[in-house]
């Protein structure tokens, strides 16, 4: 649908016709350039289930796309076009497209600025609007565009072609919190340099039924109002019933991205409400009553306004019903729009009444009659019980119960729980859930958030629970635990679920079994030793090789059991378990690491000889490229607890054998199991070998050797040597080893005790770290200014000051916005720094001092 205005004829040359599609029930915006299309791109901008043949894809075009790297299908389609081309500079701005999408962070800074150096600057932008809206791309991805479509509007001042599009696309910008402020800063410059074009589209768009272009024009009013004021917005924009409604809208938008400027113009606000809220009509009123909730809920009303607005929404009920809080004569309209819009009252009025006992009483008078139940009644009730009697509450729940526990509310079961917690224990209600109970398995999560039941209800409760277990109730096997200590299971109990439990084990569905199994891991601790000891020694003899699945559980289980009630003679289970860490299937390798682990807590392992224990250390290594971190974690630690039956030795050099190794996942595992295996046997063990290995490895090596080093924990005889590694990161012109180098020397000052400073190298780190003050990358910004943090608290800021002043006296405005920054984090962490300065200022006779 093309964007017209009969208002406005000088603008429709220069705007782009809008075009929307549907795409898995979502409208996705795509903006056709004003030009035939290609049929790679059209691909791109129709829907997902729209497919072209394979014939019309330029096979040639692929291939010589291969050489730039590998590419998914939509990336495929979209730089196809570069091999096509004949263009020169079509080919230069997807060829920094790509690096903007690959490339490392120094190929992305050099993208920008070659973008910006394109003479078409428009044909950089239709490329960059397809590259948006066809493209899966990361946030630092979208921060780069969106610098290159703000530098080229402030460059021409907004004498852009397709103006409209990029106005449209940043709105959407705005819901990114990384993004907000950038996407804010762009259309603030376009209402600068294009303030009739942006006021000439709200005003051809501000009556558009199309609920989409509602939203769009509701962001552009939003940032429209923080940049001209609320009561300009109004004077310029809002003449009809349909321009108010989306003004409204705005405002959501104005306290989502804005909510600290939205306090300068509360006055104004709140007066225009007061006004429109008098209209009758039921849209303006709706969306009105659905402002105020959120205000409410975002803690923006205080209680004199909650109990105005309360107050107002009351009155508007009662006008409309024509009744004078006569409930008992009350007839609630039968058409759906006018019920809908009640319920929206009363949901508003709930919100605002949560601290108001008598206003919750009226609305529960409401409630009482209201003739259907919807998630409404929920929500209104949930949000008013407290304030109600106990009385009520049993009347709301008894009235409503069968709607309560219907699975189709099952979105909201922890508000509904919390409504029975409410009347629980109660011997009516308990009746009511016991009853249903073996139909309905939510009524078990209602009685696992409660306390304790009445007595008489506890054994027909106790035997609907056993017959649950039997029938496989997943959430009574998994909640067994919590659910007893409700009505307190005496010793015979625990034995008739543990009988249930081998029952289960011996049946032939392998489901079955597993919940066998996880049936007997809860209960290990209710279990006499005697017999838990005797049921493990013949789950070991019978462990199925062949069942994988089964096998899981089943060393689960032997783990759990040896965990609470370790066995003297271990070593056959060690040796057999170091056999599984051969398959391939990684649950099996984790649950034999976790069961060798425990085993080797208890010490019993004479009999086995320390080659063997080499070969599961090794065994154990490729466990570490796995990419779950508790996997990591459990096998982290079997190699620490090796490391104490063989040399230390032994196990750093298998982690050094996997330092090559580009695996990102086995990268982690080595920073981790290095650095724990360090602070386990002794810092001394490992520093040397990493020392030495830094002086000769690639840089990719040494970065994880940084890393390991940040995660030490060192003692003050050993920071000296870190000195050449620290100058090497610090100064290296690589942004990644600035970063690792300035975090290392921030976790040396928070690890090492006052008593144990060495000044003098802590302020050579500091002067090293001081070369980074003026860097613009933000990871080095946010390290720099933690280590600074750090070393106020560590040394006072009379150290820092001498550093500081030299910035505040720079006659470049940027540089002493810099050091003011500094100064402000020093100034957080000590108070006497303000001290230190007024010293200064008084020697050298600068009046200007904190000028900026």
């Amino acid at each position: 649908m093309p964007l017209t205005s009969k208002k406005n004829k000088e603008i429709q040359n220069e705007q782009r016709p809008v075009k929307r599609f549907k795409n898995e029930n979502e409208v996705n915006y795509t903006f056709f350039i004003g030009r035939n299309l290609s049929p790679e791109e059209v691909a791109l901008v129709l829907p997902s289930s729209f497919t072209f043949d394979i014939e019309d894809i330029d096979i040639n075009a692929l291939s010589l796309l291969q050489k730039f790297g590998s590419f998914d299908k939509k990336e495929s389609l979209f730089f196809m076009k570069m091999a096509q081309s004949t263009d020169l500079e079509e080919v230069e701005i997807y060829k920094q497209l790509m690096n903007l999408l690959k490339g490392d962070r120094q190929k992305k800074r050099k993208s920008v600025k070659k973008l910006l150096k394109v003479e078409n600057y428009d044909l950089t932008l239709e490329k960059i609007i397809l590259f948006l809206i066809s493209q899966d791309l990361d946030t630092n991805c979208k921060e780069k565009i969106l610098t290159v479509i703000e530098m080229i509007h402030v460059k021409y001042k907004g004498n852009i072609k397709n103006w409209v599009e990029i106005v449209f696309l940043v709105t959407f910008f705005l819901d990114d919190l990384l993004l907000k402020s950038k996407a804010f800063e762009i259309l603030s410059n376009f209402l600068i340099y294009n303030t009739n074009k942006i006021e000439s589209l709200i005003f051809q768009e501000i009556d558009s039924e199309d609920k989409n272009i509602q939203e769009i024009i509701s962001r552009l009013l939003s940032v429209y109002t923080i940049t001209n004021g609320y009561n300009t917005t109004l004077d310029t924009f809002i003449k009809s019933r349909n321009s108010i409604l989306i003004f409204l809208k705005s405002h959501y938008f104005i306290f989502k991205y804005f909510d600290i400027e939205i306090m300068d113009f509360r006055k104004d606000m709140f007066k225009f409400l007061d006004e429109i809220i008098k209209i009758k009509g039921i849209k303006l009123r709706k969306e009105i009553s659905n402002i105020i909730s959120y205000f409410n809920l975002k803690n923006f009303l205080d209680e004199q306004d909650c109990q105005k607005w309360l107050q107002v929404f009351l009155n508007i009920i009662y006008d409309y019903l024509g009744l004078e809080k006569n409930f008992e004569k009350i007839k609630i309209p039968d058409l759906n729009q006018e019920k809908n819009y009640l319920m929206n009252l009363l949901r508003t009025c709930s919100i605002l009444s949560i601290n108001s006992q008598n206003s919750s009483n009226i609305i529960f008078d409401f409630l009482k009659i209201w003739p259907d139940f919807t998630i409404n009644n929920i929500k209104i009730f949930y949000r008013i019980s407290e304030n109600l009697n106990y009385s009520d509450v049993e009347f709301f729940i008894t009235k409503n119960f069968d709607q309560l526990i219907d699975s189709k509310f099952v979105d909201y079961k922890k508000m509904i729980i919390s409504i029975f917690q409410l009347i629980l224990p109660n011997k009516k209600i308990e009746d009511l859930l016991i009853s249903r109970m073996l139909d309905n398995e939510f009524i078990l999560e209602i009685f696992n958030n409660v306390e304790n039941i009445a007595i008489e209800n506890r054994s027909q409760f106790i035997e609907n629970l056993f017959l649950l277990i039997k029938n496989n109730s997943i959430f009574a096997i998994n909640n067994i635990e919590s659910l007893s200590k409700i009505v307190n299971f005496k010793e015979e109990a625990w034995y008739n679920i543990f009988e249930i439990g081998k029952s289960k084990i011996g049946n032939k569905n392998e489901d079955i079994k597993i919940l066998g199994f996880k049936l007997i891991n809860k209960i290990i601790k209710k279990i006499d030793k005697n017999d838990i000891k005797k049921f493990a020694q013949i789950l070991y003899e019978k462990l199925d090789k062949n069942d994988k699945n089964l096998l899981i559980y089943q060393i689960n289980t032997l783990d759990k059991i040896y965990e609470i009630y370790p066995l003297n003679d271990t070593s056959d289970k060690i040796l057999e378990m170091a056999t599984f860490l051969k398959y391939k299937d990684d649950n099996v390798k984790y649950a034999c690491i976790s069961f060798i682990s425990t085993i080797l807590k208890s010490k019993n392992h004479q009999n086995i000889s320390k080659i063997e224990f080499m070969r599961i250390a090794y065994d154990v290594m490729d466990y570490l490229s796995f990419w779950y971190d508790k996997k990591k974690e459990c096998g982290i630690i079997l190699l620490t607890q090796i490391s104490d039956i063989v040399a230390p030795q032994e196990i750093i050099n298998i982690f050094l054998e996997f330092l090559e190794f580009n695996d990102k996942n086995i990268k982690k595992g080595l920073i981790l199991g290095i650095s724990h295996l360090a602070n386990h046997v002794g810092i001394y063990n490992v520093l040397p070998v990493l020392l030495t290995d830094y002086k000769y490895v690639e840089d990719k090596v040494k970065l994880i050797i940084i890393r390991v080093l940040i995660k030490c924990k060192m003692e003050k005889k050993y920071i000296p040597y870190l000195t050449s590694i620290i100058e090497d990161s610090i100064l290296n012109p690589v942004i990644d080893f600035r970063v690792e180098g300035v975090e290392l020397c921030t976790e040396l000052l928070i690890n090492l005790d006052k008593s144990e400073m060495d000044v003098e190298i802590l302020t050579h780190h500091l002067n090293l770290i001081w070369y980074n003050i003026l860097e613009t990358n933000t990871i080095i910004i946010k390290e720099f200014n933690k280590f600074i943090k750090n070393f106020t608290k560590t040394l006072g800021a009379q150290f820092l000051i001498k550093y500081v002043i030299q910035g505040m006296f720079h006659p470049s405005k940027k540089v002493r916005r810099r050091y003011n920054e500094i100064y402000e984090i020093i100034k957080l962490v000590d108070k006497n720094v303000t001290e230190y300065l007024e010293i200064i200022k008084k020697e050298i006779n600068c009046k200007n001092f904190f000028k900026k």
